[in-house]
């Protein structure tokens, strides 16, 4: 709560007035206005995308970064425009995806899809009617008291509709993160019991009941977890109970199988978090390109490496801050 990420954004809308400044001199005001105009947006439709997705509620700090992120401004040095704008992840904080303190919150991105989401929302049909509603319906948003504490003046309802809005302006598939989302908090809500087999050797398998506390409990947490992957409810559990060795199948134990889910929840929202950056990078390079900023799916499969070798780079760190904890869960 130092003010590292608010930093960040000040210093990107500097450049960004310092450029058009710049430009001013080479070219037009309208398009000096245009080009910088386009920067400012698309920097700004990322900031709301990146904190939902790597930013939660601390005990210090009701929107921390629990990433690190690194922004690098290409710049032309010649007339001293802003070329484009890149962002590096380092060190997310997976760990947060399976295990909160005391009075902290997942990431702001689940409570926004559960609680931020009306009933009568399009995209709920998209997800499958097996979400929960309520902060609490899942495990995976609960903390470590098994209960959940909101932010102050953070409404989910406006932030999600805020995030849904910028992920549609660049153009990235909110039914697949969300999708992805619907899985994680699934998941999470399975519970494993010992069992053991006819030669007595110990295993277990996915108990019919589970951690999910909403009302829509239409169908068990595994059969919904596997729709929303789009993989077979019968597959999913046995990659969860068992693990190969060398070709032969060994059971695992309950407690083995709930180690193994967790790393897969952390493994898959860690891939979504991947694959949103890898699309906000390809939005930021399209939208401050001279091309028009209309973005197609052909502007998403070009590399973002820039082709100028010449360009010269501003580099900005905004690492997470290091909290001391009651209990310290990092990796």
């Amino acid at each position: 709560g130092s003010g590292k990420t608010e930093t960040c954004k000040y210093v990107l809308r500097y450049l960004s007035y310092r450029s058009k400044r710049r430009y001013e001199h080479s070219v037009s005001h309208a398009e000096s206005d245009k080009r910088t105009s386009q920067l400012e947006e698309s920097v700004l439709l990322s900031n709301p995308i990146l904190e939902s997705f790597g930013n939660a509620k601390t005990n210090r700090n009701d929107n921390s970064s629990r990433w690190g992120k690194y922004t690098q401004v290409f710049v032309e040095p010649s007339s001293g425009a802003i070329e484009r704008v890149g962002m590096t992840a380092y060190l997310l904080e997976k760990v947060r995806v399976v295990e909160r303190s005391k009075g902290e919150r997942n990431y702001h991105i689940l409570y926004q899809m559960v609680t931020g989401i009306s009933a009568d929302d399009p995209i709920r049909t998209e997800i499958g009617p097996h979400i929960g509603t309520n902060g609490t319906d899942h495990a995976v948003l609960r903390d470590g008291a098994g209960g959940v504490k909101n932010p102050k003046d953070v409404d989910d309802r406006t932030t999600s509709k805020n995030t849904r809005e910028a992920l549609r302006v660049l153009n990235i598939d909110e039914k697949l993160a969300f999708n992805a989302l619907a899985a994680v908090c699934h998941l999470l809500d399975l519970v494993f019991k010992d069992i053991e087999d006819t030669s007595g050797s110990e295993g277990s398998k996915v108990d019919t009941h589970d951690l999910f506390q909403g009302k829509n409990h239409s169908i068990p947490a595994l059969q919904a977890a596997a729709l929303a992957l789009g993989v077979d409810q019968k597959e999913l559990s046995e990659a969860l109970i068992s693990r190969r060795v060398a070709g032969v199948r060994a059971p695992r134990t309950a407690a083995e199988a709930d180690i193994a889910n967790q790393a897969f929840a952390k493994a898959l929202y860690s891939r979504l978090f991947d694959w949103i950056l890898v699309r906000v990078n390809q939005a930021l390079k399209a939208l401050t390109s001279a091309a028009p900023t209309k973005l197609s799916k052909e502007m998403f499969m070009e590399d973002l490496t820039p082709k100028k070798s010449e360009l010269l780079t501003i580099g900005l760190l905004d690492i997470f801050g290091f909290e001391q904890f009651v209990v310290n869960s990092l990796e």
